[in-house]
């Protein structure tokens, strides 16, 4: 799988706020700056996203940093993450906000996923690392809800209060309660990160930049649709696979129905790439169960079989021991 990318003006984000504070901010001159594919996005540098969240992880364990990914979320200048940050700050209300950012996020970082629900009464936002591999990744959840924080107290600030977060990790992992930073309720274990907050929320009025015209969004929807193409087939098909994994959404039928293309066109494709749906759905498998050990450390066997997409846990052990070499009972003691 292709190494990931968030827009380099994270960065300065960090190094803003680390300055501020007197704190060093020069660990973050090695991460590797390079041209983005779609450079013509007005933020046309990017940085590997595995090296960002693991110094956003150091930055977390330095003492006194409590509430510190929070604040630089807080500070964040996201007018500078090119025309899909632009857009989201132009849009004239919430909903059409949290639209956009879902929409047009893999812009501004990819192999991540940004899902907005709307509910009758009760709205979500989460956000979550599709690449199993980067962990952990608190500080960045913290980060990048923050940003997303300030878009809903700008529309409707006297609302915090009855917005509630939640969170992958546990309250043990992150070693302090995050509900004392971010003032709201927390829920930790959760599926992803986010918000859920009441539907009524989303008419409320924002004026954070000038709106952007027709020629802006097409634009936008022109630059998602080539970095589509760019990427391989196999790599699009791991990301629906690991959207999908938690909800059982992942049979070859439907991977390639998200995918835009018929089922034997997916498998001509990978064929093409020297891959296979199948090898792909074990490789992926294998690393989410992975990265469950870690985060879900007294989840059952049957639990994370379900979870993987297998109606019995004893078909998961048999996958397991095969692509491991061990029984998972195994795996995760050594994972502990």
């Amino acid at each position: 799988m292709k190494n990931s990318f968030v827009n380099a003006s994270a960065v300065a984000d960090w190094q803003g706020v680390l300055a501020s504070r007197g704190l060093d901010a020069g660990n973050f001159g090695n991460l590797s700056l390079k041209a983005s594919d779609h450079s013509e996005d007005g933020g046309s540098l990017v940085v590997d996203l595995k090296e960002f969240v693991s110094f956003l992880e150091q930055v977390g364990q330095v003492k006194d940093s409590a509430g510190l990914s929070w604040a630089v979320g807080h500070a964040s200048n996201y007018s500078k993450r090119g025309y899909a940050g632009r857009a989201v700050l132009g849009a004239k209300n919430l909903g059409t906000a949290f639209s956009r950012l879902a929409q047009y996020y893999p812009l501004i970082q990819d192999d991540t996923q940004v899902t907005f629900d709307v509910g009758e009464q009760w709205s979500t936002l989460s956000y979550r690392i599709l690449d199993p591999d980067i962990w952990p990744r608190t500080e960045d959840a913290l980060y990048s809800l923050g940003i997303f924080a300030t878009f809903i107290k700008s529309a409707a600030p006297d609302a915090w209060h009855s917005v509630e977060m939640f969170v992958e990790c546990d309250a043990e992992t992150i070693k302090r309660d995050v509900s004392d930073i971010v003032k709201t309720n927390v829920e930790y274990k959760a599926e992803s990160n986010g918000f859920r907050f009441p539907t009524s929320l989303l008419n409320r009025e924002l004026d954070l930049l000038p709106a952007v015209d027709g020629d802006h969004m097409k634009r936008l929807s022109r630059l998602l649709s080539e970095q589509k193409r760019r990427m391989p087939a196999s790599d699009r098909t791991r990301q629906k696979i690991f959207e999908g994994l938690s909800k059982g959404k992942v049979n070859q039928d439907h991977i390639a129905l998200e995918l835009g293309m018929s089922r034997r066109t997916l498998r001509r494709k990978l064929a093409g790439e020297g891959e296979s749906f199948q090898s792909i759905l074990d490789e992926c498998r294998m690393r989410a169960a992975s990265l469950e050990f870690k985060i879900c450390k007294t989840q059952s066997l049957s639990e994370m079989a379900l979870k993987l997409g297998y109606s019995e846990h004893s078909t998961f052990s048999r996958a397991f021991m095969r692509w491991a070499g061990m029984a998972p009972q195994q795996f995760r003691q050594l994972a502990s």
